[in-house]
């Protein structure tokens, strides 16, 4: 399988350790703020300027992990504000800090808190290799100078150390636990594809089946009594017969299989329905949609990602004015739009963590022989367009 079907534990476990990780976050920083007041006498007021900076981007990180939007951008600027705090330690040192207020400046304590928050981001994997070293190297030569420290060569190696590992460990735990999740979501879609193939099979038995009944009641039977007719009135009789059968296979022919299907117009109520839930000032308009039958597998997969476009855009769009438009334009074809007037974004900047958008709309309308097209660009809106069949 070159795309997953189902991202249930993949979302659920980025959702909870991006939260957790924002609280403790939270709690860490505090441990900062106490120790810049102690040291405060012994730094101009850059330091109070730098903390405060950091303390809006953590406040950041914890809001986006809560909302649910924007986290890795604001896990990115906590990282470099902590390692701009680094640079910046010459600049903010008044003197040399006595016993009393503890050996090491209190930008020692947001290190760590850099390392690990650009090790929580995804994507692009990269960032992390490059900030590591970096962050490491930098507090290794600000803390060796006269204004960073002083410290000695040693002591600023085990330092700089402690944060590769500490980040370095944290890293690999997250490492695992994405892969523990990406498994699971890998054996779900399994499953998924199964239980399609089963059905696909099921529905193909139950067809052959009514093929064989149907030989065997109308056509078999039309020939055993044509065998013995002998009356003309036999042989009348016959022939109405053999033309009802006639009428049944043709039928059958262009038939589908009413077992396993649903019809436009439950689809089109129950994504009325589902949408107001979603969205209750929603804007809502429909055309066609009757009695036309459609595979269940395909209905259930439309559901699920009109409903996919509708939850996107009322937690990204940032806009109130959602409407969702469902078309029926021949028996048989769905055309399903759903617009917002909101910031919008770049599709070729597209993070690969949306999952929503690449494996809940563009596989899932594939996986049914449909297609799904997004039109964004920044300030300009969204617009969501699934067609079925493609």
């Amino acid at each position: 399988m070159k795309q997953s079907l189902s991202f249930a534990a993949t979302n659920r476990l980025e959702a909870s350790g991006r939260k957790i990780y924002a609280s403790a976050l939270i709690l860490l920083m505090v441990e900062v703020c106490i120790r810049q007041f102690l040291q405060r006498p012994h730094f101009n007021i850059l330091s109070d300027v730098t903390l405060w900076v950091l303390v809006l981007s953590v406040l950041a990180v914890f809001a986006s992990a809560w909302v649910g939007r924007a986290n890795n951008l604001m896990l990115h600027l906590h990282s470099l504000v902590s390692l701009l705090a680094v640079l910046l330690l010459p600049a903010m040192r008044l003197g040399t800090l006595p016993d009393a207020t503890h050996s090491e400046p209190w930008v020692w304590w947001t290190v760590g808190l850099g390392a690990v928050s650009s090790a929580l981001i995804p994507w692009p994997s990269w960032v992390f290799k490059i900030y590591l070293p970096i962050i490491s190297l930098a507090w290794l030569l600000v803390h060796m100078s006269e204004l960073g420290g002083e410290a000695s060569f040693l002591r600023a190696l085990e330092d700089s150390f402690y944060v590769v590992f500490l980040a370095g460990g944290i890293s690999g735990l997250v490492l695992l636990a994405r892969s523990w999740a990406f498994r699971v979501d890998e054996a779900s879609s399994k499953q998924i594809v199964s239980v399609i193939e089963k059905a696909k099979s099921d529905a193909v038995e139950r067809e052959e089946q009514r093929i064989d009944a149907l030989v065997h009641d109308s056509v078999l039977n039309t020939f055993i009594l044509a065998s013995v007719a002998k009356t003309d009135q036999e042989h009348q009789a016959v022939a109405a017969l053999a033309g009802s059968a006639i009428e049944e296979l043709e039928a059958m022919d262009g038939s589908e299989l009413v077992a396993g299907h649903a019809n436009t117009l439950g689809l089109f109520r129950a994504l009325r329905k589902a949408a107001r839930s979603a969205a209750p000032n929603i804007d809502i308009s429909a055309h066609g949609g009757g009695l036309e039958m459609i595979p269940v597998l395909a209905s259930q997969a439309i559901f699920g990602a009109t409903l996919q476009a509708i939850d996107n855009a009322v937690k990204h769009s940032g806009s109130s004015e959602l409407a969702l438009k469902l078309n029926s334009p021949a028996p048989g074809e769905l055309a399903i739009l759903v617009i917002d007037k909101g910031i919008g974004f770049s599709l070729q900047k597209l993070p690969k963590n949306r999952v929503g958008i690449r494996g809940s709309i563009l596989s899932r309308m594939e996986l049914i022989g449909g297609s799904a097209k997004i039109k964004s660009s920044p300030n300009e809106g969204t617009t969501v367009s699934l067609r079925w069949p493609e």
